[in-house]
């Protein structure tokens, strides 16, 4: 008798120019299943979604830009120097689409349980989202088996993101500073991923990893 598959649903997480994506990418390219919380918020966020509506009910038409599209710029601006605002736009939209991610997750195990030609197998299934400690009691949703963190030192963070978003040393350390505090992720997340050295120590990093996820099924 066939036995069903077994699936481990893992988060993974980072704090800003932290080389979540990298991760990511390495995992998609090796065959893993991937939701994007950033992806599926644009998709939720499309021109005329009810969520846009939502968002440009609680903001005005600010919101929107000409086109009637999100204004992300304006947006992001408004909650990065408002927390009351912050916490508004964060409660509309991390449950709608931490769910979304769900639906999807249930929907791609139920088809591979259906797939009655796969054999006997355990399943790694990744959701890549970049507030996932900070928003922990949304995310019980997803019924994460495990939480990965992809972290670097200060140092190495702050000249990544100067390279990456062309920010002086000031503003790179400001928009760090806006998030939780390193030690605190890692207090809270079950494997820690430095990131500080090149793409084949992460690579290998990665692959320990994996291969202790699949110790636990």
């Amino acid at each position: 008798m066939k036995e069903k598959n077994v699936f481990r649903r893992i988060g993974i997480t980072g704090g800003i120019a932290s080389g979540k994506s990298t991760v990511t990418t390495w995992l998609k390219t090796h065959g893993y299943p991937v939701w994007d919380a950033d992806a599926i918020y644009e998709t939720l966020t499309a021109k005329g979604s009810p969520l846009l509506q939502q968002i440009a009910g609680r903001f005005g038409p600010q919101a929107l830009t000409a086109d009637g599209t999100l204004h992300r710029s304006y947006l992001a601006e408004r909650v990065f120097s408002d927390p009351d605002a912050r916490k508004a736009l964060d409660a509309l939209t991390h449950p709608a689409v931490y769910q979304e991610m769900a639906r999807q997750a249930a929907a791609w195990e139920e088809m591979q349980r259906a797939n009655t030609t796969s054999t006997n197998r355990s399943e790694l299934l990744f959701f890549d989202v970049p507030l996932l400690l900070e928003t922990h009691e949304d995310a019980t949703v997803l019924h994460l088996d495990h939480i990965w963190l992809v972290y670097t030192s200060p140092e190495v963070q702050i000249e990544r993101l100067m390279a990456r978003n062309l920010f002086s040393a000031e503003e790179a350390k400001r928009r760090i500073a806006s998030q939780m505090p390193l030690a605190e992720k890692q207090a809270l997340a079950d494997v820690l991923i430095n990131n500080d050295g090149n793409r084949q120590q992460l690579a290998k990093r990665i692959e320990e990893c994996i291969e202790g996820e699949y110790r636990h099924v």
